[in-house]
């Protein structure tokens, strides 16, 4: 009886931070989940809002997961951009933060709030994996295919 209250209580705590509980052990979600955008409003406003019409497919991108190149081809982000468009939200602390630069990478900016970061999950190894978009207020958007290292400006 105990044993299973604990069972019960592990596989609780394991779904509410997003991890799943299979067969007694706790394995990642590979599956990220979606806030509906009836709840996501006003998600990724006002930088979203900026981004006019589709974007162009990136050429020649490598994705890098800890030092290891997976990925090398093109890569579109247009699905995130839908995504965030339709208001959904990545079950992600930094799907829609503000994104600070600490890098400088990015062109500086004065308004701390100038960026906003997204996590772009196609062709990831895992969720969230080490590809992010970025968008300025001004609606430009930028590319990370190895978390931040390096940036690739997106065109319309």
């Amino acid at each position: 009886m105990v044993g299973s209250r604990v069972a019960l209580a592990v596989a609780s705590f394991a779904v509410a931070v997003g991890l799943v509980y299979v067969n007694g052990r706790i394995k990642a979600n590979s599956a990220p989940n979606l806030t509906p955008a009836s709840a996501q409003s006003s998600f990724g406003q006002p930088h979203i809002g900026a981004v006019h019409g589709k974007l162009d497919i990136l050429k020649d991108v490598r994705v890098i997961d800890f030092g290891r190149e997976i990925y090398r081809g093109e890569m579109d982000v247009n699905p995130t951009i839908d995504r965030i468009r339709k208001g959904e939200k990545l079950n992600h602390r930094n799907d829609g933060g503000f994104f600070g630069n600490r890098e400088r990478r990015l062109p500086r900016q004065n308004d701390r709030e100038y960026y906003r970061e997204f996590v772009h999950t196609i062709r990831s190894p895992k969720f969230p994996g080490p590809q992010r978009v970025v968008i300025g207020k001004d609606g430009s958007v930028w590319y990370t295919g190895d978390h931040y290292d390096s940036f690739t400006k997106v065109s319309k």
